[in-house]
């Protein structure tokens, strides 16, 4: 059984079955998480459109890349196991449980606390800054208007749920349910 869970099985839910010759939709979605963390570097023959569910989860669950709990396999089970396996449950459902399990005033998540694990900050961050360009520069003044779009990605580990037991690998929530990092301007910045 331990060798099962560590591979990538795209019908990681109990009881769920492959639906073995569907052909699951391929969206632009799809394709960025078939692709290793924006290299462009394929994690899957993602141009064979025609895959069925069989054949993908044959090659997540060969794949050396894609164990059952890196990031890689929960978001291609995200993708393909509403598509391709039966007997899920529905995502409100499988929501519901999520939020009344860490979320709820019975457990023990906090909103308001700031990820701690003993002394120290307990949260991996990442800061992505896209589509940059210069709108205004004073030559005289030494001010420069930046415009662009910045992605804030971070992983709370109190936000953490037995995918295989509940059914799906990631939920929908309210910024003002967790936890979010603040972004604030310096002060002396005028």
């Amino acid at each position: 059984v331990v060798q099962e869970l560590k591979k990538c099985n795209i019908c990681a839910y109990a009881g769920s079955t492959l639906r073995n010759d569907v052909v699951p939709s391929f969206t632009k979605a799809a394709a960025r998480i078939a692709l290793n963390n924006g290299t462009g570097e394929s994690l899957g023959p993602i141009k064979d459109s025609d895959m069925t569910c069989k054949a993908w989860n044959d090659y997540t669950m060969d794949s050396e890349l894609l164990t059952a709990l890196s990031s890689e396999c929960l978001d291609m089970r995200d993708w393909l196991s509403w598509q391709c396996c039966d007997r899920m449950p529905s995502v409100y459902e499988c929501e519901t449980t999520v939020e009344d399990t860490i979320l709820s005033d019975d457990a023990k998540y906090r909103r308001n606390k700031i990820p701690f694990s003993g002394q120290s900050m307990d949260v991996s961050m990442s800061i992505h800054l896209d589509e940059v360009s210069i709108a205004n520069y004073g030559v005289g003044g030494g001010a420069v208007e930046v415009i662009g779009s910045l992605e804030l990605k971070w992983i709370d580990k109190r936000l953490r749920w037995n995918s295989i037991k509940v059914g799906c690998t990631s939920i929908v929530v309210e910024e003002t349910d967790i936890w979010v990092p603040k972004l604030v301007q310096d002060p002396s910045d005028k």
